[in-house]
């Protein structure tokens, strides 16, 4: 039986090296992240009850998380997401480098990668949005009037442009993964995965 030597290829070696060091590179930071988010676990995280009473970033997050929704959702369940992360990182290395050694699976495991990533990408919006919606809120509840029209324009400024250069940048990584699909999808890209 003849060994299978997966002959060199100018799109497929890149991708996978490229792929394989952003994965590892995502495996060694999901280590220290756990362990970070496990330690974190351990503080206090009274909210604050005025923004004057907000002294440390972690009492500022406990305030904005503290009225429910996704904030406090993804905060609860930020061990499991971390967790999560790395379990996707350590898959990610071996699809890449299946994608290197040309097994056929790995191609089709990276097509839903690249797909599921780009969704994903998206769904960061939800989180910032609320984020500025719970702060928005914060400040009106304690601003008098005279300065709560300006502090509401600054903030729809920021909003605005955070948002939008969210939205920019997950619509370009959709772009990018769209068109690394539809290469992957190709039928002269398929037949080098044949065996």
């Amino acid at each position: 039986m003849t060994e299978f030597a997966p002959t060199r290829d100018r799109f497929l070696d890149p991708l996978a090296m490229i792929s394989l060091i952003v994965f590892a590179l995502g495996v060694i930071g999901s280590v220290p992240l756990i362990a970070a988010v496990a330690w974190l676990r351990t503080l206090d995280w009274t909210p604050a009850t005025t923004l004057m009473d907000v002294h440390s970033p972690i009492t500022l997050f406990a305030t904005l998380m503290h009225d429910g929704g996704v904030l406090q959702w993804l905060a609860g369940n930020a061990l499991a997401l971390c967790v999560l992360q790395l379990l996707g990182c350590v898959f990610g290395c071996i699809a890449s480098w299946g994608l290197r050694q040309r097994w056929p699976w790995s191609r089709q495991a990276f097509i839903w990668m690249l797909g599921i990533g780009g969704l994903l990408n998206f769904s960061s919006l939800w989180p910032l949005d609320a984020m500025f919606t719970q702060f928005t809120g914060m400040i009106f509840a304690e601003a008098d009037a005279e300065h709560a029209a300006g502090a509401l324009a600054q903030m729809q400024a920021q909003r605005f442009m955070s948002m939008g250069t969210a939205f920019l940048g997950c619509v370009v990584l959709g772009a990018m993964h769209l068109w690394l699909m539809i290469k992957l999808m190709s039928p002269a890209v398929a037949a080098k995965f044949q065996r």
